[in-house]
């Protein structure tokens, strides 16, 4: 379980986001994003992906540059990335790719110098289910989305 802390819907509380993962199977559980009050513990949020189990740590940046920080998830097979939707009060996905088996965390960078962040992570043909298109290589997003 991986953990991250900030004030995603800016009411003054900070707000806990985690994913959860079933060990061993991973590619066989949906995984849940959910975000818990920060004074409670009470859930407030959650949403379930369905490109499996999210291994690697959340991260959070305001990549759009609304009022918002996304909350950017790199499952067992595809990133994901979540906003906050204050209009309904709850998150939605603002988009996913497919790239196969992540290891580790989405890092939220400007590399290029542009102004705009982009979302780097690596993937490996390691443990790669049947039908997956796994890649040992870098990759990175940018733009919401579009694969460079």
């Amino acid at each position: 379980m991986n953990k991250a802390i900030a004030d995603i819907d800016l009411d003054g509380t900070n707000e806990i986001i985690f994913t959860d993962y079933l060990q061993g199977s991973p590619e066989k559980w949906p995984g849940d994003v959910y975000v818990l009050n920060g004074a409670t513990g009470a859930l407030k949020y959650n949403y379930t992906t369905t490109n499996n189990s999210a291994e690697g740590a959340v991260s959070l940046a305001n990549v759009d540059s609304d009022d918002y920080m996304e909350i950017i998830v790199p499952s067992y097979y595809g990133v994901y990335v979540f906003d906050y939707d204050p209009s309904a009060n709850k998150l939605k996905q603002k988009w996913n790719n497919s790239d196969g088996r992540i290891y580790g965390a989405t890092v939220v960078y400007d590399i290029d110098r542009d102004n705009e962040y982009e979302l780097v992570y690596t993937t490996s043909d390691f443990d790669c289910a049947a039908g997956k298109n796994c890649v040992n290589q870098i990759n990175y997003d940018q733009r919401n989305g579009r694969l460079l």
